[in-house]
C-alpha cells in the first residue's frame, strides 16, 4: 500500500542514493508498477521472478458479522458490536 510516508521514504532515499553510491536498496512488491520505479530510480536493476496473480475476494465485517454472533463470537465482533453496533447485541444484556 502506498502512503505519504513511504512517498516521503523513497524521495529521501533517491537523495540518498545520489550522495552515497553505496547504498543499495531492494523494493519488493507483488503488484508493483515497475515502469514507475524504473524511471523514478533512473539506471536501476531490475529482477523479475515469474508467477502469477491469486484471485482476492474482499470481505466486509458486515457480511459476516450475524454469523460471528449468532456463533458467540461477540468479543471478536469488537465493544461496538457488543453494545449494540449494526442491530446486534445490547448494552443492558451481559455476555453480548
Amino acid at each position: 500500500e502506498r502512503e505519504k510516508v513511504a512517498d516521503f521514504l523513497l524521495v529521501a532515499v533517491r537523495d540518498m542514493l545520489s550522495t552515497c553510491p553505496d547504498f543499495r536498496v531492494v523494493l519488493m512488491s507483488a503488484t508493483m508498477q515497475q515502469d514507475t520505479f524504473r524511471r523514478y530510480f533512473d539506471g536501476c536493476a531490475e529482477v523479475s521472478i515469474p508467477g502469477r496473480t491469486f484471485p482476492v475476494r474482499e470481505y466486509f465485517l458486515n457480511d459476516f458479522a450475524p454469523t460471528l454472533h449468532s456463533l458467540g463470537y461477540t468479543l471478536a465482533l469488537g465493544p461496538g458490536f457488543a453494545a449494540g453496533g449494526c442491530k446486534y447485541g445490547s448494552w443492558g444484556k451481559s455476555g453480548n
